[in-house]
């Protein structure tokens, strides 16, 4: 019984890919009604907001560090994914090119802010800078509506245009917006909303999946006709993921940041938001079947890499029970 209460989530990840391969049309239904992910979306971001505790932000101002879980953000991350398309991807015989949509697809991924959930959880566990993380993670979800617009412009736009005004605004309503709102309850409300946590935990989990398995069932009807798309995803979500926390460890010891402040920047400068993601493919990228796979499959990644990596980074047992829950299904 332990074991299920713990890991459900990714049981739940199993059977909602299976479910989406058999049962399809769900997905398409959530997003032929034009509302529901981004308030799917709105609803997993407020819920994070809820759960974040800012109040020791200060004490993690490491300016060396900031700016190395940022540019790992949003320089690093997309100029690898690039490299690790061409490497793992096929051919890119231009817009509408299963090659296309498949750089198109990988580019989504790399352009998003860290998640503001997971990372600073597994940050904690592993006995990191903690502040450090909630830094790192606010500020590259503060810059997500002006800069990943911006690197999906100059990385797929030459081919495909979409409006990166219109991005910027929808993006900060449906991102920002909840992250502060949800920030303002916990400073007004947390007293009281401190006993639902396991219920907010477990409501942001439930999104998730659906988010799956909304993803899995857009790219089902193309990886049956090509099941090897697959393991093309899987192969450059991992490897850009690997390289991602390869980069930020050895990068932050060459600065000589410290084993907390190392910790923080490894998780927070290689996780992606998946919540940003979904809505972003679903309402600028509709044509591409693939947005949301590759979006999930390196969700995945992330869960199972960065759970695996905690226990060699001095793992602090104290901490596990308190943030396990929230780091295994943001």
């Amino acid at each position: 019984m332990a074991f299920w209460r713990r890991h459900w989530f990714l049981v739940g990840l199993a059977l909602v890919s299976v479910g989406a391969f058999a049962f399809p049309e769900g997905g398409a239904a959530l997003r032929r009604t034009g509302w529901a992910l981004p308030l799917l979306t709105a609803t997993s971001l407020f819920l994070s907001g809820i759960t974040l505790e800012t109040a020791g932000l200060r004490e993690g101002v490491d300016v060396r560090a900031l700016a190395l879980g940022l540019s790992s953000t949003y320089v690093v991350a997309p100029v690898l994914a690039i490299l690790f398309v061409r490497l793992w991807g096929p051919a890119n015989g231009g817009a509408g090119s299963e090659g296309y949509f498949f750089f198109e697809a990988m580019m989504i991924v790399a352009a998003q802010a860290s998640t503001i959930a997971s990372a600073p959880a597994l940050t904690l566990v592993a006995g990191g800078n903690q502040a450090l993380a909630l830094l790192i993670t606010l500020s590259s979800n503060l810059m997500t509506s002006l800069v990943t617009p911006l690197l999906l412009r100059w990385t797929v736009g030459t081919v495909v245009a979409f409006p990166v005004g219109r991005m910027m605004m929808e993006d900060a309503m449906v991102v920002l917006l909840p992250v502060v709102v949800g920030q303002a309850a916990h400073r007004l409300f947390w007293s009281r909303l401190r006993i639902f946590m396991p219920a907010i935990v477990r409501l942001a989990q439930a999104i998730i999946l659906l988010f799956v398995y909304t993803g899995v069932a857009a790219a089902a009807g193309r990886l049956s006709e090509r099941p090897a798309l697959i393991l093309a995803f899987m192969a450059t979500a991992a490897s850009l993921h690997i390289a991602l926390l390869v980069w930020n460890y050895r990068t932050a010891t060459w600065l000589g940041l410290s084993p907390a402040n190392r910790v923080a920047v490894v998780f927070c400068g290689s996780q992606k938001t998946l919540p940003n993601g979904i809505y972003l493919w679903d309402t600028f990228f509709p044509w591409n079947p693939h947005g949301a796979l590759a979006l999930v499959c390196y969700h995945v990644f992330q869960l199972v890499l960065g759970s695996l990596l905690v226990p060699s980074l001095s793992p602090r047992p104290a901490a596990v029970a308190e943030a396990e829950d929230v780091a295994d299904g943001a």
